[in-house]
């Protein structure tokens, strides 16, 4: 088990030939208009733009007030908050869902272990003020099947997609 940027990582020969690409975690359904996020990261400039939405979790993602990644909340028995520096103390809070766009130079910054959470990556490199925003998604399905409790919707929602097809 690599975590999602060891993983990554490992791949970085795939995505050398400069040009942004899309991650999407593989426990993730979702109707995420791809197109219009891979648009918004080359109008961003954006080393990662991540998929975001307004949704109770208790793992939250932490942005400035240009949307750019300041830090990461996790509440419950276990509350931790890191915010890096952003010139406010105002931060929104906001759902990772699980797809992200990166630029390839991303491979240069992350951490040299082989193993690693790629949001704990992006926290250490929003340290150096790199880049890396969210973009909100208020539309479209989105499901974690990741979780045992979504299967039964998942698979209620794909017979559904299949039916009116």
């Amino acid at each position: 088990m690599l975590d999602t940027g060891g993983g990554l990582k490992k791949a970085a020969w795939f995505f050398d030939d400069n040009k942004p690409f899309i991650l999407h975690n593989v426990d993730i359904i979702s109707e995420i208009d791809l197109k219009n996020l891979l648009i918004e990261h080359e109008r961003l400039g954006a080393l990662a733009t991540l998929a975001i939405r307004n949704r109770i979790t208790s793992r939250q993602l932490l942005f400035d007030d240009k949307m750019r990644l300041v830090g990461w909340k996790s509440s419950g028995k276990n509350y931790q908050e890191i915010i890096h520096s952003c010139g406010t103390r105002k931060v929104k809070e906001y759902a990772f869902l699980g797809v992200h766009v990166l630029s390839p130079y991303i491979f240069k910054l992350m951490p040299r272990t082989r193993k690693f959470s790629i949001i704990s990556a992006y926290l250490q490199i929003v340290t150096n003020h790199a880049r890396i925003f969210g973009s909100i998604q208020k539309e479209g399905f989105w499901l974690d099947v990741g979780r045992p409790e979504n299967i039964e919707l998942a698979e209620s929602y794909l017979k559904k997609d299949i039916r009116d097809s």
